[in-house]
């Protein structure tokens, strides 16, 4: 199982894990995810033949705060930088991120599914926000299709509106 960690390091960029964004367009929304998001807590599931690691980190350790914004206009700005697990031992979260922001898009498909853009990359997610609009749920899977040892790979982001 360690053998596949290393080889699944996770080393995505937060624009990426961030890129989960989602608005309803008109605002008539009462699950909007229009605003300031702090995210708290980063939660890894990775699970393949070798084994499965479904471990929470909190982002204190970035040393700054993980704030992602979405606009009414389908934008979104995020931290620059890297997030990825550490498992040298035991697993840890390992932050990078540069004080700068990155610019993307977000595009609601339907219900809670998001289509995020940044610099050319899509990503599918999955947004859910609750307790009266307060708190954020964003789901992307970073599951490679093409990858020949068939690994699942979840990132959820929790946090709370800033």
């Amino acid at each position: 199982m360690k053998k596949l960690f290393y080889a699944a390091t996770l080393c995505l960029s937060v624009f990426f894990v961030s890129s989960c964004d989602s608005d309803d367009d008109n605002g008539s929304s009462t699950n909007t995810i229009v605003g300031n998001w702090e995210i708290f807590e980063i939660n890894f599931f990775i699970s393949s033949d070798e084994g499965t690691l479904d471990e929470t980190f909190p982002t204190d350790v970035c040393n700054m705060p993980f704030i992602i914004s979405f606009t009414e206009d389908g934008g979104a700005i995020l931290p620059d930088g890297d997030i990825g697990l550490n498992f040298e031992g035991n697993p840890s979260l390992n932050c990078s991120l540069n004080g700068s922001d990155i610019n993307g898009t977000w595009q609601l498909v339907s219900g809670n599914d998001y289509i995020l853009t940044q610099e050319g990359d899509v990503s599918n997610a999955e947004i859910n926000v609750s307790n009266s609009n307060n708190t954020i749920e964003i789901i992307i899977d970073g599951s490679d299709p093409d990858d020949s040892d068939p690994t699942t790979q979840i990132i959820t982001f929790r946090g709370n509106r800033n």
